[in-house]
């Protein structure tokens, strides 16, 4: 268990997750505003919509650890160490973790009927190509993607969620308390994004940022896994890149599913959360070793 940073009794702890927690949605709520008060919908704007929201953990972050904490290590606290070639092999891996929820989620849809592999080879392109063709060339240029540029994006989230979150609450929550806690937050983080903008959930806005986080928080346990086992931030980030790189497929392949229905919804959630329990029985064969 990683040392506490700046500890000057419980205030200061709570303290800084609280401003951080208001910070981090107050400068996100902040931009998805402005991007929701523009009818400028260029991909060039929604790139930077996005890049510009995901480093307000970071800056959230970094302003409290600077600030309010005032003790320690800054760059342990945001998880940004380096353990040798440990990071460098989980970084590399975590990705591939990915894979078995992505699999699961694609069985359930075609098990409901609702799979359209031929669909899927369509909307990514005019040269029409085998659907087993198209899904693997995906899945192999998601992995590139993952670990260069989206995990470079995802970064900005993971210093705040995977990395000062962990090491402020850790110590004192215990591990689940502090997954429900940091899944919960990532979640509801979100809300904005959805509400005003449709992020994930573009029919069903309410419903979706209410549901939102119960899919945060079940993808948080593998991210505290790679979190835990690397003892840095940047694992956690490939992951999330990765994520965001594959799981549009799980939306793309079923596109008669609804929003609460499908990837990021019932089905989704369903396959994460078979995933999760995974972690979790791990966790606890570890525990009692």
């Amino acid at each position: 268990m990683e040392r506490p940073l700046g500890v000057q009794g419980v205030e200061n702890w709570v303290k800084g997750v609280l401003a951080y927690t208001a910070l981090s949605f107050a400068h996100a709520s902040s931009i998805d505003y402005a991007f929701a008060s523009t009818a400028d919908t260029a991909p060039g704007v929604a790139l930077a919509w996005g890049f510009l929201r995901m480093y307000t953990p970071t800056l959230s972050a970094l302003l409290v650890a600077l600030l309010v904490d005032r003790g320690g290590s800054v760059l342990e606290a945001l998880g940004l160490r380096m353990a040798g070639g440990r990071v460098v092999v989980w970084y590399l891996l975590a990705p591939l973790l990915v894979l078995p929820p992505l699999a699961l989620c694609l069985l359930f849809e075609a098990l409901l009927g609702k799979l359209d592999l031929a669909g899927l080879s369509a909307s990514l392109g005019p040269v029409r190509l085998d659907p087993l063709v198209v899904l693997s060339l995906s899945v192999l240029s998601g992995y590139f993607a993952a670990v260069t540029v989206n995990a470079l994006f995802a970064l900005g989230e993971e210093v705040g969620w995977r990395g000062y979150l962990y090491h402020a609450l850790l110590p004192r929550l215990g591990y689940y308390k502090t997954v429900l806690a940091v899944g919960i937050l990532w979640g509801f983080w979100h809300a904005t994004a959805i509400l005003w903008l449709g992020h994930n959930y573009p029919v069903h806005r309410v419903e979706g940022a209410l549901l939102f986080p119960l899919l945060t928080v079940l993808l948080s346990l593998p991210m505290f896994y790679l979190r835990e086992t690397s003892g840095s931030v940047l694992p956690a980030a490939s992951f999330h890149g990765a994520v965001n790189a594959w799981w549009a497929l799980t939306v793309l392949a079923a596109p008669t599913l609804g929003d609460l229905e499908g990837g990021v919804g019932a089905v989704g959630i369903l396959s994460w959360a078979l995933y999760a329990l995974v972690y979790a029985l791990r966790k606890r064969k570890n525990a009692f070793k």
